[in-house]
């Protein structure tokens, strides 16, 4: 298995067939992305890489944490990852931007590397949940802040006030319907 870095695979010389590789992500790997939700990561991509005279074939499999900012309390706290995907080269002399499909990459047959930091960094955001809150520890309790969590509790409604004749429209309407049909 083969030990890359910089986030770019040779393909220029690669012979055809299977190709084991691994990539570590660590925190200046998200450092490169502007406005990434991620702050901090240790994780594995393992790629199992399958070059054929047309096409190249990527199974990636992310493996790992990542530092994320709280939605409830906003701290920053590590979740896992476990992110997979596969991804399709096409050796041809269209542009990338061409294809609407976001597995299949389009490289001009001159490219002598392939870049799958964009392809890496997509797959761990899509893995993470919508909602990114601290988890509870083993008694059920939240893990956030707490001071930020008694300062969401006295800003909580927890009923919905009812201004004086917020009913009276549906009185009118239901006399207006007992009208019509009458006629």
């Amino acid at each position: 298995m083969s030990h890359l870095t910089d986030y770019s695979i040779p393909i220029k010389g690669l012979k055809p067939g299977r190709h084991e590789l691994e990539f570590e992500i660590t925190d200046g790997f998200f450092s490169d992305f502007e406005e990434s939700e991620i702050t901090k990561g240790t994780l594995i991509a393992n790629i199992v890489l399958e070059k054929n005279s047309t096409f190249i074939k990527l199974d990636v499999h992310v493996l790992g944490e990542v530092e994320v900012i709280c939605d409830r309390c906003l701290e920053t706290f590590s979740t896992k990852v476990d992110a997979n995907g596969t991804l399709y080269v096409k050796f041809s002399e269209r542009e990338n931007n061409e294809s609407e499909n976001d597995d299949l990459v389009f490289l001009l047959p001159s490219e002598s590397e392939l870049d799958i930091k964009q392809p890496l960094y997509d797959w761990i955001c899509l893995s993470l949940p919508v909602r990114r809150v601290h988890p509870n520890d083993k008694k059920g309790k939240p893990q956030c802040n707490p001071d930020m969590l008694k300062r969401l509790q006295q800003f909580t409604v927890t009923e919905e006030p009812k201004a004086e004749g917020a009913d009276d429209w549906k009185k009118k309407l239901n006399e207006l319907k007992s009208n019509i049909s009458d006629n």
